[in-house]
């Protein structure tokens, strides 16, 4: 299939849906009636589900028919939990903005959050991609980029991020939290968009480092903002922080090298072990981070089977 821009196509926004048709139902309505009023006729909403249960994907086709937005919201389904960044890629298929927002299904709008980013990029052509000010569910500012992990930096005390103490004007840094990251389409596509091999977590650090290695500038804009009620989908899974190691040691051993890889292993090793003794769950993921292996040999996308009794329709 191929997809062909209108002359006013300006954005493409993907989200992945896995399991929270209400949280999802409200960041499209939310997202449409700002995007309605600040790129009207300029975008489109692609919602992939990752293979829900069928009872939710079922809630969540119902409040879509409800939004009655057949020519601005498209909405498709996977046989299969593809993950969150290979769910994104997936989303790419019916895509021909200029720009390319991914928003997380927990994630709402109170006011324009895309058009003050699109203007900052034509602005700035070598800017890659670009993100808002995070707020909670309550409205106030929280912890919106992250600095790379590594050894050596956890070595080091970094002082947490401090919303009164960041500049008021767009700051470079090392990634955005993928609650909401706004791409420019062909930095995106010289870097490869997002590793596949990436399950859950750390996709975010993956995608900014290599931006970054080709040139493209990563930028916290504080000018708009978004809310991000947190963590909406990855409550379904009982325990997220062996997957979150596993994606950790991965991205290292690609992007820095075998040593990189290998020391953070051992920290955390060394950690676990000294909380095991006092704590259960220490003691369960040092029993998991003994017998994991190399990067992603035992990641929950190898348990992920195909769901043949729903057909899109």
């Amino acid at each position: 299939m191929q997809i062909v821009a209108g002359p006013d196509e300006t954005l493409t926004v993907a989200i992945v849906h896995y399991n929270t048709p209400d949280l999802t139902a409200r960041c499209l309505d939310s997202a449409l009636r700002v995007l309605r009023a600040g790129l009207p006729g300029a975008f489109k909403i692609v919602v992939v589900d990752n293979r829900s249960e069928n009872h939710n994907f079922e809630a969540l086709r119902a409040a879509v028919a409800k939004l009655d937005a057949p020519e601005e919201l498209v909405l498709i389904r996977n046989c299969i939990n593809a993950g969150f960044g290979l769910g994104c890629m997936m989303a790419l298929n019916h895509s021909a903005g200029r720009y390319i927002a991914f928003v997380n299904s927990d994630t709402q709008f109170d006011g324009d959050c895309f058009s003050p980013l699109i203007k900052h990029l034509e602005a700035n052509p070598d800017i890659g991609v670009i993100g808002a000010q995070q707020l909670s569910a309550a409205g106030e500012p929280v912890r919106s980029f992250g600095f790379n992990e590594s050894f050596l930096t956890r070595l080091k005390l970094r002082r947490k991020h401090d919303v009164s103490v960041v500049s008021r004007a767009p700051v470079d840094v090392d990634y955005l939290f993928g609650a909401f990251m706004l791409f420019r389409r062909e930095a995106f596509a010289q870097c490869g968009g997002f590793d596949p091999t990436l399950f859950l977590f750390y996709e975010e650090m993956d995608v900014c480092q290599r931006l970054r290695a080709a040139s493209w500038r990563v930028v916290f804009f504080p000018g708009a903002a978004y809310r991000h009620l947190g963590q909406g989908s990855v409550r379904a899974i009982p325990d997220t922080k062996p997957e979150s190691d596993l994606s950790l040691f991965y991205v290292l051993r690609k992007n820095q090298g075998f040593w990189a890889w290998r020391l953070m292993a051992l920290s955390k090793l060394v950690s676990y072990g000294l909380r095991a003794p006092f704590n259960a769950r220490a003691r369960l993921l040092l029993r998991r981070l003994v017998a994991m292996g190399p990067p992603q040999a035992l990641s929950l996308r190898a348990r992920e089977t195909c769901n043949f009794d729903y057909v899109n329709r």
